[in-house]
């Protein structure tokens, strides 16, 4: 993939969900990450680390989302969100 470093900064909210739907979000930490056009290609391996890392000190935190800076929705959130709804502990659906 020939993709330049990111402009923009994604991430991991860890927290919980609550038995009412609120998202309680407690911790959170960058992804590193190089984006194109049409193809993301996230740290996996770093992405898999941090989580357990965290998953040591705070057991209970799990996946509740992801987060990005920049001017918008642009084609790789789709793959971002994608990457991090597939590995969501807990999916919640709003439609509840």
């Amino acid at each position: 993939m020939s993709a330049k470093q990111s402009e923009r900064v994604i991430g991991t909210l860890l927290g919980s969900i609550l038995p009412e739907g609120t998202v309680d979000i407690r911790n959170s930490y960058a992804v590193p990450h190089n984006e194109s056009s049409d193809q993301v290609a996230l740290d996996i391996e770093y992405h898999h680390n941090m989580l357990l890392s965290h998953q040591k000190v705070n057991p209970k935190e799990v996946i509740v989302g992801w987060y990005s800076t920049g001017l918008g929705v642009t084609g790789g959130s789709a793959l971002i969100h994608e990457f991090y709804f597939s590995r969501s502990f807990q999916p919640y659906s709003f439609d509840r």
